[in-house]
């Protein structure tokens, strides 16, 4: 069960599915706008889909897995955070020289 909440490409609700789709439009923003901070998110993606569920699972509870669940949460908080300031963000430009 554990792994089709986690890694199942397939279903819509997995963590890898919605973490996949961060990645697909950070990429798409960053060919249109210049470089936007997914690439934590990349990271991440890329260890999840490394990610042996079944060796993880065996001792019981895994560090592993929980640091890289927290790296993820830490990961996509930085990625809404740029996006968030770089499209936005609507505060006024301060005036230099006074004018």
């Amino acid at each position: 069960m554990l792994d089709l909440l986690l890694l199942d490409v397939d279903n819509p609700r997995s963590v890898l599915f919605q973490v996949q789709g961060l990645v697909d439009y950070s990429g798409r923003l960053s060919q249109q706008f210049g470089a936007c901070g997914g690439e934590d998110l990349s990271r991440c993606a890329m260890k999840l889909r490394e990610l042996n569920l079944a060796e993880e699972l065996a001792a019981g509870e895994s560090k592993d897995l929980k640091a890289l669940l927290l790296g993820l949460r830490s990961a996509s908080s930085a990625f809404s955070d740029q996006v968030s300031q770089r499209f936005f963000s609507h505060v006024a430009e301060q005036n230099i020289g006074g004018e």
